[in-house]
């Protein structure tokens, strides 16, 4: 499986990825890109892989108060599948 991570950015109320194309919340974005290519150059969708648990490689304090942050590294977090 090739695996790829993008930062979601918040800006306001809205949500995106490059501040092409903004969302009003998370789920719209991932909703959006499982059905419209991430990328030009090739045709790549997100795929909903059901729940999961990820894993912070470092500690992480981020530069805005709304953006996610890992107190230290080694936290697991567990990913929850978009409701249907």
């Amino acid at each position: 499986m090739d695996v790829q991570h993008f930062k979601i950015c918040r800006v306001g109320a809205q949500y995106d990825l490059w501040g092409v194309e903004s969302f009003s919340s998370v789920n719209k974005l991932v909703e959006h890109y499982q059905s419209c290519s991430l990328r030009k150059d090739r045709f790549v969708l997100l795929k909903d892989i059901g729940e999961m648990m990820a894993q912070a490689i470092i500690a992480f304090t981020p530069y805005k108060e709304e953006d996610l942050s890992f107190l230290k590294s080694g936290q697991r977090l567990r990913v929850l599948p978009l409701e249907q």
